[in-house]
């Protein structure tokens, strides 16, 4: 919707993503494809079967899972998309033996760096969770590492503005209400975990 016009374009979908200068939106559409329009919500055009999306900082691609669950890019300049990740990998560095692995598709967060791409993984046995984690990697699809994980359901929520710590959320598979933040450093160091949620100061100095 045009506020100011009080004109409004009808987009059939979800999960909307502005790009960061505004002039363009993501989101899931239709037959479980990742669509692109203009900021006003013209010329939506399909990018790939998938789901989730996040933009790069400088807003020229943007990352989203396929189908398969494979973390992809789509590159806005060229048009191009390229495989990052393919989920089957995350079986050794997460040591998961069970029969299927889940990348958390709401969960999927570029750093405001540019340097990391962070997501969610869940293994899901026939009737329940059975571990969770979050998984970091370079958009060239390089440097894999693993910064923590439990036997719980875990979500990337957010990164501090400087990209230093990851912020997620970890659900008690056993009491699904109950929620913890943990707060923790690319380099895998804890900074705190609490029964609460949080919110960074727009420096990244603080943290509520």
């Amino acid at each position: 919707m045009d506020v100011e016009a009080d004109q409004s374009m009808v987009l059939d979908g979800h999960s909307f993503a502005w790009s960061p200068d505004g002039s363009q939106l993501a989101y899931m559409g239709e037959a479980s494809y990742v669509w692109l329009a203009e900021g006003d919500g013209s010329n939506p055009l399909p990018v790939g079967e998938g789901y989730s999306v996040s933009w790069s900082p400088e807003g020229t691609q943007i990352a989203f899972f396929s189908a398969e669950s494979n973390l992809k890019i789509y590159d806005l300049t060229t048009g191009e998309t390229k495989t990052v990740l393919d989920s089957s990998v995350l079986y050794a560095p997460f040591d998961l033996k069970g029969e299927r692995v889940f990348v958390s598709g709401n969960s999927l967060v570029w750093s405001p760096t540019g340097e990391w791409i962070g997501f969610g993984v869940s293994q899901f046995g026939r009737t329940k969770l059975v571990e969770g984690g979050v998984a970091l990697i370079h958009p060239d699809g390089g440097d894999l590492r693993i910064s923590f994980s439990r036997e719980a359901g875990v979500a990337l929520t957010g990164w501090s503005p400087d990209g230093r710590w990851l912020t997620s959320i970890i659900q008690d598979r056993y009491d699904r209400a109950r929620f913890t933040t943990t707060v923790i450093g690319v380099d895998g160091v804890p900074l705190l975990e609490a029964d609460a949620w949080s919110v960074w100061s727009p420096g990244g100095r603080y943290l509520a």
